[in-house]
């Protein structure tokens, strides 16, 4: 396939079309009772509800400028999905323990915090040991 020096459209890395696809079969997959509440599986359905609410929340214009963009939206959504029981409990549940008790959030701004320290230049990090 000839790509004429074009980008297509992306979603984190992957063509639009697939992301779309795969996040569709795992919600399809959680609404017919097929995911396990083990860590990837609510990993993959967390990513499935918060890649969707993201793209929308960064294009709606003026949600996007005046009220917080994609990222406010994957959380207002998530919050709306869960209170309305829109998903089954065992998987509110499961991304309820997956934040809260295995600590992901913690762990995550760790490996943040790190990365950033990690990617400053050496002598940036020589000096601030003065």
């Amino acid at each position: 396939m000839v790509n004429n020096g074009k980008k297509g459209f992306k979603l984190y890395g992957a063509p639009w079309y697939l992301t779309l696809i795969v996040c569709l079969i795992i919600l399809g997959t959680m609404y017919m009772g097929g995911i396990g509440t083990d860590m990837p599986s609510t990993f993959a359905l967390m990513l499935a509800i918060g890649i969707p609410l993201n793209e929308i929340g960064k294009r709606l214009p003026i949600w996007n400028k005046y009220i917080g963009g994609g990222i406010l939206l994957a959380f207002l959504g998530s919050s709306v999905i869960g209170t309305y029981n829109l998903i089954p409990s065992e998987y509110v549940t499961s991304i309820d323990n997956f934040t809260s008790e295995i600590n992901f959030l913690t762990f995550y701004i760790v490996v943040l915090i790190t990365g950033s320290v990690l990617s400053l230049e050496r002598n940036i990090l020589l000096r601030t040991k003065t």
